[in-house]
């Protein structure tokens, strides 16, 4: 009986300490639930500077003094970057590289030893200084166009848009929907939409004069459909902050060193004849001073971003070797 009351009292006890707990923990988050504003700004800070310092580990900057920016770049510069990012990827630095913050998005960052290593390179023609991006007001409205690839649509870059939709609350953001249905006419065409797109969100979404900044982050053969809408939107020029492409064909397929690249676009060509495979691969016109993407080189829009990122996917060097220019080039 002495022990059965013992086990009781006990008991009891254990159950009175769990619901002072349970309870102390739900005033605990009522409380945080109304004084976030307070503490947030000062994490979002500590976590923001963090990252900074994580990442920035991984950044290296180059100053390259030419003498013509028409010049051929440096064949050697290339396997020197790659020499140096395999050599820092065995470093026990690198491989060691654990996250600052114990709350993180894992999928966005994944796993260390396969985080990008960016060379900055900057041209600096004869003896001139690094030039100075235009200063411009931070106060105003910073839209940023989404635009998709072939037979793509608008939620492909939805992952992206999230994100910075969490960092950047405040910025506007267009997913481009206009070419979803056919992705297959001409490129110019479809920029022609994609300007009409992009006016008719900023007249609805912008009023008067607080559109400051225009940003553009595409994928594929988004980055020359943005290429294509620039000179309708020149009178905007001004906006035009940064352009971000994804792995876009700039200079088309002409030349590829894959085999099987040119057995797939031989196949889709087949069966299924369309001008845009044409573009791509320079065979719209018999000069190819005459082909769409010679003259869309030509074009106005590129030279009034003050930031240009073209990203693309880097070969394995087993592939690396395979991917010489053509002699027929």
């Amino acid at each position: 009986c002495n022990v059965t009351a013992t086990t009781e009292i006990y008991t009891e006890q254990i159950v009175g300490s769990v619901r002072c707990v349970q309870e102390t923990g739900h005033k605990f988050v009522e409380l945080i639930s109304k004084v976030h504003h307070y503490y947030l700004p000062t994490l979002i800070q500590e976590y923001r500077q963090k990252m900074r310092e994580k990442w920035s580990q991984h950044i290296f900057r180059q100053d390259i003094k030419i003498e013509s920016y028409h010049l051929p770049l440096e064949e050697s510069l290339k396997e020197k970057n790659i020499q140096l990012a395999e050599k820092i990827r065995k470093s026990a630095s690198y491989i060691d590289l654990k996250h600052h913050s114990t709350v993180e998005d894992d999928q966005l960052f994944g796993q260390s030893a396969l985080q990008p290593l960016f060379f900055e390179e900057v041209y600096i023609k004869g003896n001139q200084n690094m030039p100075s991006s235009q200063k411009q007001n931070e106060n105003g409205t910073h839209l940023i166009v989404f635009v998709h690839g072939y037979q793509g649509n608008s939620y492909d870059l939805r992952l992206i848009r999230n994100h910075l939709l969490c960092e950047f609350p405040n910025h506007l953001y267009l997913l481009s929907s206009v070419n979803e249905d056919d992705s297959n006419c001409e490129i110019a065409v479809m920029g022609l939409k994609l300007s009409k797109e992009i006016e008719n969100y900023i007249n609805d979404w912008c009023p008067k004069d607080s559109l400051k900044k225009i940003s553009f982050i595409c994928h594929s053969l988004g980055g020359l459909i943005a290429r294509a809408a620039l000179p309708q939107l020149k009178h905007l020029s001004d906006k035009m902050t940064s352009f971000i492409t994804l792995s876009s064909p700039h200079i088309g397929y002409m030349y590829s060193s894959s085999k099987l690249v040119d057995a797939g676009m031989w196949v889709m060509k087949k069966w299924k004849r369309n001008i845009i495979l044409d573009q791509l691969t320079m065979c719209d016109a018999k000069n190819i001073e005459d082909t769409y993407l010679m003259k869309l080189s030509k074009q106005i829009g590129i030279g009034w971003f003050n930031n240009i990122c073209l990203l693309y996917t880097s070969p394995s060097p087993r592939d690396r070797q395979k991917s010489r220019m053509p002699s027929s080039a």
